[in-house]
């Protein structure tokens, strides 16, 4: 039964299951990575120069692309298959971590970076992108039944219930 025609009949509709929450995760992460990385560049501008301030943004980034494909594929696939998400971003983390030493050990630092300055930070929006992490994941909404086996069960409005 529709939503519109449960409306008009006064019988109850089920609701919808709410969207995927890792777009949610992501904007979580990020609003808390950026916003501690942006003071960190401010402070080290002052306090050790230019190529410092710029060593915190190359670590920001750094972690904001590797963490953040792993949200953005679990969205690609939980909007295919819900309840895959969560494999595809486990699977994709492992990845990351994987990624980011081979592409740091691989192609190295440029001779600019305040290695220091770089580290330390690098560490710290880890670790900030992993609360964000938890605490959405925490906070998400996500259903905990198979959607498309409840919708072949629901009862039809008037159905007397025999289970």
């Amino acid at each position: 039964m529709s939503r519109r025609r449960a409306e008009a009949s006064g019988a109850i509709a089920a609701s919808d299951a709410p969207a995927g929450p890792w777009l949610g995760i992501l904007k979580t992460c990020l609003s808390w990575t950026v916003a501690a990385c942006a003071a960190a560049a401010l402070a080290a501008l002052f306090v050790a120069g230019p190529f410092a301030a710029a060593s915190v943004g190359l670590a920001a980034l750094l972690v904001i692309v590797f963490f953040g494909i792993s949200l953005l594929i679990a969205e690609v696939v939980g909007r295919i298959s819900p309840g895959a998400a969560l494999g595809a971003f486990i699977i994709t983390y492992m990845v990351k971590v994987f990624a980011v030493g081979f592409t740091l050990l691989a192609i190295g630092l440029p001779g600019w970076v305040d290695q220091p300055w770089f580290l330390w930070s690098a560490l710290g929006a880890v670790v900030l992108w992993q609360a964000g992490e938890i605490r959405a994941f925490s906070k998400a909404r996500m259903p905990v039944f198979d959607s498309e086996a409840a919708s072949a069960t629901t009862l039809k409005a008037g159905e007397p219930d025999h289970g």
